[in-house]
């Protein structure tokens, strides 16, 4: 029974990985190293490019967009 719920989990979340689906949060950049900004997203930690060229500074709002597996600053708040 708990092998075929795993299952399935595992097929929905490879599904779901598939299709892309797109969101948009806001974070604030916390760090910057190497050309990546540190944002925090769902109480992870990441590190992202900016998509767009905007010099951020650490504690600077901005939009994270967010496709597939995919992480990366949209715009500034």
């Amino acid at each position: 029974k708990d092998e075929i719920k795993q299952a399935i989990n595992i097929m929905i979340k490879k599904e779901i990985q598939r299709l892309k689906l797109s969101r948009d949060v806001v974070s604030v950049v916390t760090a910057i190293s190497n050309n990546k900004y540190k944002v925090n997203i769902d109480g992870t930690d990441y590190w992202v490019k900016d998509g767009i060229g905007l010099d951020l500074t650490v504690g600077t709002q901005v939009w994270i967009r967010i496709v597939g597996n995919e992480r990366y600053i949209a715009s500034r708040r």
